[in-house]
């Protein structure tokens, strides 16, 4: 679940897939470059799979089997900023929770430095957890917010609201790191037996198709996806996943030139973009010492999902213009209102968006949203799934 964290987290065909927009007259389809990307040789597709075959026969590899839906299921609520709902009927923590609380760590009977949600001045600023999966969490993305030390949160399942309950760690040998005790004085926490003291406050579920109900459909999700029942918002994630193994089978078969500079280029709008994002004042070095990961080793991870990524936007953008379709501005631009208040804590303005959809390049996720929504358009307008 680390490794979760330092994904990037827009792959390809599945980011920012959900938008149904009409038709305009914008005819802006290539914005490809920026940042460090925008000096450099402009990546090409040399050959476009042969999609003619008005259908899609979905089979072997393919297939889409109850864990695909599952996880698109949760992909897509939180797309709607309703992936988790409260729990109402129980006051204990249970594997797989979701908890609002507060805590405190205790090193050697005393606080330190960093160790606690309660501010000097006695203020409480609570976080989500996701207990069984031992990190931070946005609950209205479902993304992770930070991965915690082995054994941070083993001591919240049976925790009840309002019960202190301890969790006991050792911080690791590359937890290099001074802290202030609550006498003056320093400490490095490599190596060093800690005491967190939790207090939840609040205990949420994540929405699964077990637990979904029609009535959460109608309230959550008519406005949105156009359903009102659980069956319909199922055949809608079928038709949606239908789509995106279509797209995928464009991209493995379709033929591309990305010089080696621009790829290089967009590895460093990423890595930029991650810094100022994720760890502004710790550093990447740092950040990613925490998980183990140097530099050099994610550089390795990032640069196989940012060439998807540069494909995904090629693949695309040759779409709308054989098939000469529409680039609906104005409702991409709704889109992205509607994305920012959903998400309004990682995403405060539209270029953040495009960012995140571009691999940390704001033209290059504009254009593929942009391209994306057209493209989809048309395959549900004209493919049938067999």
């Amino acid at each position: 679940m680390k490794k979760r964290l330092l994904a990037i987290i827009l792959c390809a065909t599945m980011a920012f897939s959900f938008c149904a927009c009409g038709d305009s007259n914008t005819d802006d389809t290539e914005k490809n470059n920026d940042s460090q990307s925008q000096d450099v040789k402009q990546p090409t597709i040399k050959e476009l799979a042969d999609y003619s075959d008005r259908s899609v026969v979905l089979s072997g590899e393919y297939a889409i089997t109850d864990d695909v839906i599952k996880v698109y299921f949760s992909n897509v609520l939180y797309d709607a900023g309703v992936g988790v709902i409260k729990v109402t009927d129980r006051d204990t923590v249970q594997a797989g929770d979701i908890v609002k609380t507060d805590y405190t760590g205790y090193v050697n009977g005393q606080k330190f430095s960093g160790g606690s949600t309660i501010g000097a001045d006695g203020k409480s600023n609570p976080q989500w957890i996701d207990v069984s999966n031992n990190c931070g969490i946005d609950v209205t993305t479902g993304s992770s917010s930070g991965g915690f030390i082995d054994g941070f949160t083993d001591g919240l399942i049976g925790a009840k609201i309002g019960v202190p309950t301890d969790s006991n760690i050792t911080f690791p040998e590359s937890y290099d790191r001074d802290t202030e005790l609550e006498d003056g004085s320093s400490l490095n926490l490599a190596n060093q037996p800690v005491v967190f003291q939790f207090v939840v406050s609040e205990i949420y579920e994540v929405v699964t198709p077990e637990n979904i109900t029609d009535a959460f459909v109608a309230e959550n999700l008519s406005k949105v996806y156009e359903v009102n029942t659980v069956a319909e918002f199922m055949a809608f994630l079928e038709k949606e996943l239908a789509y995106n193994y279509t797209i995928n089978y464009v991209m493995e078969n379709s033929t591309f030139d990305i010089p080696e500079e621009y790829l290089y280029a967009r590895l460093e709008d990423y890595q930029t973009y991650f810094e100022e994002t994720y760890c502004p004042e710790m550093g990447l070095s740092n950040y990613l010492a925490q998980y183990g990961y140097t530099v050099d080793q994610m550089q390795v991870e990032w640069l196989s999902t940012i060439k998807n990524q540069i494909q995904a936007e090629l693949v695309f953008a040759a779409m709308v213009e054989k098939e000469s379709l529409k680039v609906d501005e104005e409702g991409h631009n709704a889109y992205i209102q509607k994305i920012m208040s959903a998400n309004g804590t990682y995403f405060p303005d539209a270029d953040s968006v495009h960012k995140y959809a571009g691999a940390g390049n704001a033209d290059a996720g504009e254009g593929y949203m942009m391209n994306q929504t057209a493209v989809r358009d048309y395959f549900l307008e004209n493919y049938v799934v067999k």
